[in-house]
């Protein structure tokens, strides 16, 4: 994990900095750059999505999400029985 943030930071994504009272805690803060990098993420993330699903009737694209819902939904489920 160390290593992502790392990378974020060298890429100007993100700073840290000391936690006030905690010397072990490094506090990370998005900067301007990484919001941006964020948001154009999410266009492109979209407009895969888009394309995923344009071959699809607006009835399957509804069953399609009600699915998935359920399969996150499950896993979620999943996940905190487990206590991870």
């Amino acid at each position: 994990m160390i290593r992502i943030v790392d990378g974020l930071e060298d890429k100007g994504f993100v700073t840290r900095r000391e936690h006030p009272s905690h010397g072990r805690i490094l506090e990370g803060t998005r900067t301007e750059a990484g919001r941006r990098a964020v948001g154009t993420c999410h266009q492109r993330v979209l407009g895969v999505e888009r394309q995923l699903v344009s071959g699809l009737s607006e009835a399957e694209r509804l069953t399609l999400a009600d699915l998935v819902e359920r399969c996150a939904l499950a896993l979620h489920a999943a996940v905190e029985s487990r206590g991870d």
